[in-house]
Formats: C-alpha cells, structure tokens, sequence
C-alpha cells in the first residue's frame, strides 16, 4: 500500500492545479507520481491544465474575426482559413454562424445546384453545413445520399482528408502577402 499523502501536500497540489499548473508541472515540483496527483485532483473536483503537447488555440480578435469572415464570403475553405489564421476549425465554425451574413440565410431555401455546388468545392461536411447557412449534417448526408441515388456524382468525404499541405503553405503565405500590401 502506498505511504499516505500529507493534508500540506494535497493543498499544495489542489493550490498548483488552480494556479494553472499541469499535471507534469505539479509532478516535477511536488515529485509525487502522477496517479496520485490524478486522484487528489479528482478527489476535490479540480481539472488540471491539460498535459496535451498541442497548443492552446489563439483567441479570435476582431482583426481575425473580419479576416474569416473575409476569407469565408470569398469562398475559401476552412482548412486554408485554418492555416492563415491559426484558429481551429471550431473557432472558424463559431464566428460564421455568429456573424449577421450567416444568421440572415436560411438552410430550407437550398436548391440542388446550391447544394451541389457547396457539396463538391467543401473540404469537410462541416464546411458543406457553414455553406448551406446551418442545414444540419444528418439533412446533408440524407440529402447526399438521396441525390448518390438518383445518379449525381457526388465526391467522397474521408475522414482525415489528405490535403497537399505545400500548396495550402504557399497559398496561406500569398494571401499574408496581400495583407501586408494592404497595410
């Protein structure tokens, strides 16, 4: 059984952990193991700072927000306005549909060719929803699979869609070149 942990050292843990500390950095300054420090947390309900190795994404400011908003109206994709702006494909999701362009559409007015068009230059159902003003993904896939039925050639979405990562560089680099002439 393992030796008892110190009231002084389980508030010191609890302390860290709100101060925004990890479980790694809590470990390296208290030298308990990490299951320990995992049921201490747990134990007073506290959620730690993720020891994940992926960043934090950046806050939208409203340069950013006007940029997507930019990019988006001008057709681009997510994961290209995901490269010039950093922020994550939620974050651009949220600021589309906050924005007043988005919330004036209505997904029940789509036409097939409006449909069609969204369906086959998106890179992600996601990107087919912003497009069609909301419809929501179970109506897209159905409306998908109907129109497979009736012998439109609809393009397959995979998951982890492979992108040419070279090109999406150079054009995230052209588009911060425009907007360094802009300035």
């Amino acid at each position: 059984m393992p030796p008892k942990t110190s009231d002084d050292l389980r508030e010191r843990v609890i302390e860290l952990a709100k101060q925004g500390k990890t479980r790694n950095a809590i470990r390296e300054e208290t030298g308990l193991a990490l299951d320990t420090i995992r049921s201490i947390l747990s134990e007073a309900g506290v959620v730690p700072l993720s020891t994940s190795r992926y960043r934090k994404p950046k806050a939208p400011n409203d340069a950013l927000v006007e940029k997507v908003l930019r990019l988006h109206m001008e057709g681009v994709s997510m994961s290209v306005i995901n490269a010039v702006t950093g922020l994550t494909n939620a974050q651009i999701a949220k600021i589309v549909r906050e924005s007043p362009e988005y919330q004036d559409g209505d997904a029940e007015d789509v036409g097939p060719r409006d449909f069609i068009h969204a369906w086959q230059t998106s890179d992600s159902l996601d990107e087919v929803s912003l497009k069609l003003r909301g419809m929501p993904l179970s109506r897209i896939k159905a409306r998908a699979a109907m129109y497979r039925g009736r012998g439109v050639p609809l393009k397959n979405y995979r998951r982890g869609a492979r992108y040419n990562w070279n090109d999406l560089s150079d054009f995230a680099e052209s588009l911060l070149e425009e907007g360094e002439d802009d300035e």
